[in-house]
């Protein structure tokens, strides 16, 4: 059977419909907010992907998000207080320099020129501020970096999260973490960490992490995901090792805050819990853009 040009355009018309409403339906199936609900309990809970480090304004919690929380039994986050803690102690030796050394002791002299005349005309935030930020080694030293870039304070979703559970006197639960892989992941990165041509390194890192950010706010995972190459192997396992406590912590209402990461990909934790015969709904949060992101993007990509 032949078609004439009419069906012919018809027929692609139709074909087109149906994939860009694959496409869609795709789309929407991902998220970084979920609704979870337990197998055995039918308790409803929440897991929301969090940004760690960000600029004081970018970000306001959601009324949806609070009104979640405010539902919830407890706040469980992916990683405890460990600061107090020996380990806590190998992990701050692993990422900082020794006391009163900073990146800046690690360059050469024209590096080191250059960087500090980058960091007296771009990075805000008290001279302590600073001088804290540059104490950690450079890969670490970066995400923190990103938040005085274009403030005067470093912010972080989880806290944002405690301060509201402390108000509502909502108990804060954390994942356990698993201190040989988090040590191994912090020696690595530590180590892998260049200071060479670390000025120009840092405004490479901002402009990539700003865009990302964006990404993130207007929920665009494919974006994300082909920046960052996808989930690394250490989120993971972090992953697999999650999954048994959040299906004994879940049985009951609660709500769940772990990096964006650990949500991107076949091994995410939405996806592993729906191995676990949880029902998992994706929430579509597209959430504004703070002015001083648009500009500054604006700035770097001129039309």
């Amino acid at each position: 059977m032949r078609l004439n040009g009419k069906y012919l355009l018809l027929f692609f018309g139709i074909f087109a419909l149906f994939l860009g409403t694959q496409f869609q339906i795709k789309a929407q199936n991902e998220s970084f907010y979920y609704k979870l609900i337990h197998p055995d309990t039918k308790a409803e809970s929440f897991l929301f992907g969090t940004y760690h480090n960000y600029p004081e304004g970018w970000f306001e919690v959601p009324d949806m998000i609070k009104d979640d929380l405010a539902k919830s039994s407890a706040l469980i986050t992916e990683i405890g207080n460990i600061r107090s803690s020996d380990f806590g102690k190998k992990i701050n030796k692993a990422v900082r320099y020794r006391p009163g050394k900073t990146v800046l002791d690690k360059l050469t002299k024209y590096d080191r020129e250059a960087f500090q005349k980058y960091i007296d005309e771009k990075i805000r935030g008290s001279t302590n501020d600073q001088r804290d930020v540059l104490n950690y080694k450079p890969y670490f030293m970066f995400t923190r970096l990103f938040g005085l870039r274009f403030s005067d304070q470093v912010m972080s979703m989880e806290s944002e999260l405690k301060a509201i559970t402390d108000a509502k006197n909502i108990p804060i639960q954390d994942l356990e973490p698993d201190h040989r892989r988090l040590l191994k992941y912090y020696k690595k990165y530590a180590r892998k960490s260049k200071a060479k041509n670390i000025g120009l390194t840092a405004e490479i890192r901002m402009l990539m992490t700003s865009k990302m950010f964006a990404d993130y706010l207007q929920n665009d995972i494919a974006a994300m995901r082909k920046a960052a190459g996808g989930a690394s192997q250490y989120a993971k396992e972090r992953n697999h090792y999650w999954v048994p406590q959040l299906v004994k912590k879940l049985r009951e209402p609660s709500f769940v805050a772990v990096g964006a990461g650990h949500l991107i990909g076949q091994q995410a934790v939405q996806e592993l819990l729906k191995g676990e015969g949880f029902i998992v709904e994706p929430i579509i949060l597209s959430l504004p853009l703070p002015q001083a992101l648009i500009d500054y993007l604006s700035e770097q990509n001129p039309q």
